[in-house]
């Protein structure tokens, strides 16, 4: 059984795909799987996945005969992971994970057994655990470190409101979540353009809290393939978000008293 299960949907992420699996396999922390899904792509990202697995049963490539997006890749990866895996980290093709970043963040969600006590809150679960990011760009080159640092302090607690706020919208490889969270929210909306992780802390942000730990596990990729349309999708993203989803959510919230 693996503690730890990790899915990357891989699009077309050749130039990238091979750092991004090795380092998932520096992990100091060893008990995890990681589930790949090529979604379809034109560039042997398939192939260059599975290679550079080897001969580690713990890396599994699944291929799919059509294009389905992001969201449809992860959810086709979720479905697929080890039924016993207790924790579940998204990972995206470009993106990287520190040697040290599951052995950090399985300990936070570990030590996390035993609800919070938070004033105006009867018992608040940690349901997941968020950290730092670098920022590299296509060549590796450090840059903008956008997604380094939230700002808040060692400890903060990411409620609801929070997640509605708009301050934790950041790429999903920085948080590390209870397998149950995951279960209980029904996987990414396919529907959405963009955004799609916003939508989905939102979900979970309605069955417990995430909490935010200082240090940096993760390194987030900005590069030209990301899409120069990825203005335009994710301001479509927002308005869905808002206009579709967020009266339900708020009204979900509203009707447990806005509280946990």
């Amino acid at each position: 059984m693996a503690r730890v299960s990790i899915v990357t949907p891989c699009y077309n992420g050749a130039r990238f795909i091979v750092k991004t699996i090795q380092s998932v396999l520096d992990q100091t922390f060893v008990d995890w799987e990681h589930v790949i899904v090529d979604d379809c792509s034109a560039d042997g990202s398939a192939f260059l996945a599975a290679t550079a697995g080897g001969e580690d049963r713990r890396v599994r490539v699944i291929p799919s005969a059509v294009n389905q997006g992001r969201s449809a890749a992860r959810n086709t990866g979720f479905a697929a992971i080890d039924p016993a895996s207790e924790y579940v980290l998204f990972l995206d093709h470009d993106d990287l994970l520190k040697p040290d970043a599951l052995e950090r963040m399985v300990a936070v969600l570990d030590g996390q057994s035993v609800p919070l006590v938070l004033p105006g809150h009867v018992a608040p679960v940690v349901g997941s655990v968020i950290m730092e990011a670098d920022n590299i760009d296509g060549d590796g080159n450090g840059c903008d470190p956008k997604y380094r640092s939230a700002n808040f302090n060692d400890g903060f607690v990411y409620g609801f409101n929070d997640w509605l706020d708009g301050i934790g919208c950041f790429p999903p490889s920085r948080m590390l979540f209870r397998r149950w969270v995951c279960e209980s929210v029904g996987g990414f909306d396919v529907s959405l353009p963009a955004i799609e992780d916003w939508d989905y802390f939102l979900r979970c942000a309605l069955t417990s809290v995430t909490i935010f730990r200082s240090g940096i596990v993760t390194t987030y990729r900005n590069h030209d393939g990301q899409g120069t349309d990825a203005h335009e999708k994710n301001t479509l993203g927002w308005a869905r978000i808002y206009e579709r989803k967020v009266p339900a959510y708020k009204a979900a919230w509203a009707a447990r008293g806005g509280r946990y």
